[in-house]
């Protein structure tokens, strides 16, 4: 009977070690399944976001001029993105365009139609090709005339008829076939003197040869370069020069200061030096003034006021 007493303990105990310890593991491997569950995304935003690119170009403001820069370019970045939302492209739009272009839409209810219909607006008010062709033209038919040479004035005509002719070109213009004309346009309003140079040999092609765009760029390039070195070289003359003539204003600009009294005049103009009688030489060698003309700046042997056999005359002659 006491045999099976001790036993029955023994599985109790047995059991309640089993119990604890299947509690206790079950307790744990619950906190690792909620450590290592993942997070619930509990908003209410879908569940794809897109990080809308950066936009590398100026904000669009109506100006018709910037109309196919700017839609080629939104187009590119976002318009044309099948991973971004439309309700994102209309944001991204309002985003990149201000006064009269974003008036336009201003009221469009921001929606997934919403962009849609927004772009179709501006697309219809400013997509008009046959106007901005016209306007690029216009602007290198009317280029200012330079009276004189001028290598950064130059340097806008170049690139005032460059860019006009690349919005040309990306609208489908054949601009390649326009060389003559442009070349003769741009002849027009160049200097007296730029011109005497081209037809001297600056395009390096014979009188009866047709030149090209290019060489005329070329040509013009060039001379902007020379201009320039030439401008460089004269104003670092002129500043070498301001700065000798200021050097030298302010060495004279310095005013002298007796040893002897301390005021503004030498020591050989000084009224007490002249009054001193067997102390003059003493004050001449305490200061190490030449004892030739009593200056500080070198000493007798350097000096250029007498020769050297008169010096102590000189001298004599100071100090009496």
């Amino acid at each position: 009977m006491g045999h099976y007493g001790n036993n029955q303990q023994q599985r109790d105990e047995m059991e309640e070690r089993y119990c604890y310890l299947t509690g206790f593991v079950q307790t744990k491997m619950k906190e690792l399944e909620v450590a290592e569950a993942p997070e619930l995304n509990v908003t209410t935003e879908p569940s794809v976001k897109v990080k809308l690119p950066q936009l590398s170009i100026l904000k669009f403001s109506g100006n018709l001029l910037d109309w196919v820069i700017f839609k080629d370019t939104f187009l590119s970045l976002v318009g044309d993105s099948i991973t971004i939302p439309n309700i994102q492209k209309l944001h991204y739009l309002l985003s990149a365009i201000n006064g009269d272009a974003k008036r336009v839409i201003q009221h469009i209810p921001v929606s997934e139609q919403g962009f849609r219909v927004a772009w179709e607006i501006l697309d219809e008010r400013y997509e008009n090709e046959r106007l901005i062709i016209n306007i690029h033209i216009d602007n290198i038919m009317k280029l200012s005339s330079l009276s004189s040479e001028n290598a950064s004035q130059s340097r806008q005509t170049v690139d005032t008829t460059k860019c006009n002719l690349e919005v040309l070109k990306a609208m489908k213009q054949n601009t390649d076939s326009w060389d003559m004309i442009i070349i003769y346009t741009l002849e027009q309003e160049l200097d007296n003197k730029t011109k005497r140079n081209k037809k001297g040999g600056g395009l390096h092609i014979s009188n009866k040869e047709l030149p090209t765009l290019q060489q005329l760029y070329t040509f013009l390039d060039h001379r902007c370069n020379a201009l320039e070195s030439v401008s460089t070289k004269i104003i670092a003359n002129g500043q070498r020069q301001a700065s000798d003539k200021n050097m030298s204003q302010s060495y004279v600009s310095v005013k002298p200061m007796c040893e002897v009294c301390t005021d503004s005049h030498t020591v050989s103009q000084c009224s007490t030096f002249k009054q001193l009688s067997n102390e003059k030489y003493k004050v001449v060698r305490n200061n190490k003034l030449c004892i030739n003309c009593l200056s500080n700046k070198h000493m007798i042997k350097d000096c250029q006021s007498c020769t050297i056999l008169d010096s102590f005359c000189s001298f004599v002659c100071k100090i009496n």
